[in-house]
């Protein structure tokens, strides 16, 4: 069902673009909003991260909490984004690379049931790209339906230095489509907020430090909600202040083999990775360039 709402979601969404085209031939794109759509921003900032995993569904699941543990904490950002519109086609391009570091708290139990206390190091890269084609509801407001696409990657390690140390890869795609909507304040201040939706495909899981194994993942539906300012302070040259809200996730895995090389010791086991859930605030300030 949720693979057939989704590409419902993208077919309207493709339908859209095109006769965004011709909703409103005579009018042309605010020149400010038109800026803000166009540029090189770089900037940085604070990821608020909450990640649940469950115990639903572990064979287990009866003999132990649910949820199964919990992290939060405050991780450190770095933004890269490209957007262009092409005068030619009308259409628009962005591609977006967020790099995010840090550390959680962990609170909760292994799946064994045994309390665990202790810190997760996080570090996450987020490449992301967007289509689309822009036009004018008003003098002053403007609609960029898009299509979305990109990769996921997180580093994992729970507990380091601790008898319990754990260090997972996650890695997926995800795509899915949105709208973003402008609106001039003024020639020189935009505000925009934008609405996003979709599915995590090709999920998988490895562990790689002290043990080894992999496995894949079950899908899940992501979802996004953002707000941006964009002032012009000088020429082309402008300052953006955004917050984001995104909720992720990643279904659970099958049963899968484990293993551990302890010298002329080779120990072999069997684990499931359980269903998770991730959200996050992500929160920047940058500069960037218009053309």
């Amino acid at each position: 069902m949720k693979s057939v709402w989704l590409g419902a979601l993208a077919t309207s969404i493709a339908l859209l673009l095109p006769i965004s085209a011709q909703a409103m031939p005579n009018r042309a794109l605010n020149p400010a909003d038109l800026q803000a759509m166009n540029g090189i921003f770089i900037g940085g900032g604070v990821v608020h991260q909450h990640y649940t995993e469950w115990s639903r569904d572990l064979p287990n699941a009866s003999t132990i909490a649910d949820p199964l543990d919990q992290e939060h904490g405050n991780l450190s950002m770095f933004r890269i984004l490209i957007a262009h519109r092409f005068p030619g086609t009308g259409g628009w391009g962005s591609i977006r690379y967020d790099f995010i570091k840090g550390h959680t708290d962990y609170i909760g139990h292994t799946q064994a049931g045994v309390p665990l206390d202790t810190t997760t190091a996080n570090t996450m890269d987020d490449l992301r790209l967007r289509v689309g084609r822009p036009f004018a509801l008003t003098d002053n407001l403007d609609l960029l339906p898009f299509l979305e696409g990109g990769y996921f990657r997180w580093d994992r390690a729970i507990g380091n230095g601790t008898p319990a140390a754990l260090e997972e890869l996650y890695t997926n795609g995800y795509a899915g489509g949105g709208a973003r909507a402008l609106y001039a304040l003024s020639p020189r201040l935009v505000l925009s907020s934008t609405v996003d939706v979709g599915s995590i495909f090709a999920a998988g899981m490895e562990i790689i430090n002290p043990l080894n194994g992999t496995t894949k993942l079950g899908p899940h539906l992501y979802a996004g909600l953002a707000f941006q300012a964009t002032l012009r302070v000088y020429g082309h040259w402008h300052l953006f202040a955004r917050a984001a809200y995104r909720y992720f996730g990643y279904g659970i895995s099958n049963r899968f083999l484990v293993q551990k090389n302890l010298g002329n010791t080779f120990l072999q086991g069997v684990a499931y990775e359980p269903n998770s859930t991730t959200g996050q605030i992500r929160t920047a300030i940058g500069v960037s360039y218009h053309f």
